[in-house]
């Protein structure tokens, strides 16, 4: 008796298991890359992308205090910034706690900032940082021929407006 127990026991535990990661994969459905022509007069464009790092967590992304959308694993989101100063900020999306409210104060944010010239295009690669255990990122500027390829394995985001 006390052996069917344990088998139930085990069964019930790679049952919940399996529900919590089938929750938590991505939920990437958007659009495979596809590379903007046009860029406003006096705009540069930044595609901000993410590589497979093999890191489920997700990052609420700002650029210049705007929300623009949540950075998943392998996926990408373009947007047009004026000329002058970039500050890219990433705060992790992960509830420890039930309100999420001690998350920030915990993980702390990660702040990119470089100067846009107009009509040029920037790659920033954002990959989890790996020392953090994937709760900061990483943003850095990668040269055009570079991101241009990586960025093809990319799915595009939604706006935070969309979501």
């Amino acid at each position: 008796m006390k052996r069917i127990a344990s088998l139930i026991c085990q069964f019930l535990f790679a049952v919940i298991i399996a529900l919590v990661y089938s929750g938590c994969a991505s939920s990437l459905q958007g659009p495979a890359f596809t590379p903007i022509n046009e860029i406003p007069e006096g705009k540069s464009l930044i595609y901000l992308y993410r590589p497979d790092d093999k890191k489920r967590t997700e990052f609420e992304i700002k650029c210049n205090e705007n929300q623009i959308c949540v950075l998943e694993n392998k996926g990408y989101y373009p947007f047009f910034i004026g000329e002058g100063k970039v500050e890219i900020t990433s705060t992790v999306k992960f509830k420890m706690f039930a309100t999420g409210l001690l998350d920030a104060g915990i993980y702390g944010s990660t702040d990119f900032v470089f100067k846009a010239e107009p009509g040029k295009i920037y790659y920033l690669e954002c990959e989890a940082d790996e020392g953090s255990g994937g709760q900061k990122l990483n943003i850095k500027i990668v040269p055009d021929n570079f991101g241009s390829i990586r960025i093809k394995d990319c799915i595009l985001l939604p706006s935070v407006t969309q979501q």
